[in-house]
């Protein structure tokens, strides 16, 4: 082979390979990562509404639900930790509250306005860590002060979506408001107190109670899990689902959900 076609041949295989280190590097960059704050946060931009998210989330501290500190049950850090992110990550108004039996008297958490700021998704996404964690300790803290000061007798679970409604006329006309009532569902209030014991009476009674009418999404979540360890049958949970769905339903919220175990709907951040 001669000098000039031999030179020629390995400008060939060099730019071929350049070429394809080129497609594996663009290619690479047009992967977004599937973990972590950045992954996280674009999952959570997916979901942001065209108002101002208004994010009420709300714990039952009542005897049957909190012996325990908080994160004892009902998945209570992972709806706090997906309550901060999308917030943050959407902009908008945070509202942690606790109740027990009644809903004139709510007990505050956290209460503050979540943004993140930063030039690029990615910078404002690495915040959310570190922003998690802050009110994580602190709703925590004051989450266990307020136990230490029980216990609470009695649960009224239908009283809290009053003050969902209250709650999302303060942020303003155009919030969009997202409730998660974190509960056992026990409701025991003497006026609404219950007798269930098929699906025919749990339907009957939820359309039995007043509810307010709410904008936005609304999720009962850990019904049928009591923190205090005493056992609740599968017939009951599944009635506790079918009264709060259809209450949720009543609402006209415009999504529902009455859940037992808790799921994120983007995944973990980690």
């Amino acid at each position: 082979m001669t000098t000039s076609k031999a030179s020629r041949v390995l400008r060939q295989a060099t730019s071929a390979t350049s070429a394809l280190l080129l497609a594996a590097l663009l290619a690479a960059c047009s992967l977004a990562p599937s973990t972590g704050p950045l992954a996280w946060g674009t999952a959570w931009q997916k979901t942001c509404p065209t108002g101002t998210l208004a994010t009420y989330v709300t714990y039952d501290i009542s005897a049957s639900s909190s012996p325990q500190p908080f994160g004892g049950g009902q998945d209570q850090y992972a709806v706090l930790e997906d309550a901060v992110a999308r917030t943050a990550v959407c902009g908008g108004h945070l509202l942690v509250t606790g109740f027990a039996g009644s809903s004139a008297n709510p007990y505050l958490f956290w209460d503050g306005d979540l943004s993140l700021p930063g030039a690029t998704d990615n910078a404002r996404y690495r915040r959310l860590p570190d922003l998690i964690k802050q009110i994580d300790h602190e709703v925590a803290n004051n989450y266990n002060a307020t136990l230490n000061r029980g216990p609470f007798p009695g649960t009224d679970v239908i009283g809290q979506l009053r003050l969902a409604a209250e709650y999302a006329e303060q942020v303003g006309p155009d919030a969009s408001l997202w409730t998660i009532v974190v509960t056992d569902g026990l409701q025991t209030v003497s006026t609404q107190k219950w007798v269930i014991s098929n699906a025919e009476d749990a339907r009957a009674f939820a359309d039995s109670v007043s509810v307010p009418k709410l904008s936005g999404e609304l999720l009962f979540t850990g019904l049928g899990d009591r923190i205090d360890g005493e056992q609740v049958s599968t017939v009951t949970v599944e009635n506790l689902k079918s009264i709060y769905a259809r209450v949720c339903e009543r609402t006209s919220a415009s999504a529902c959900q009455a859940v037992t175990d808790y799921t994120s709907p983007v995944g973990s951040g980690s």
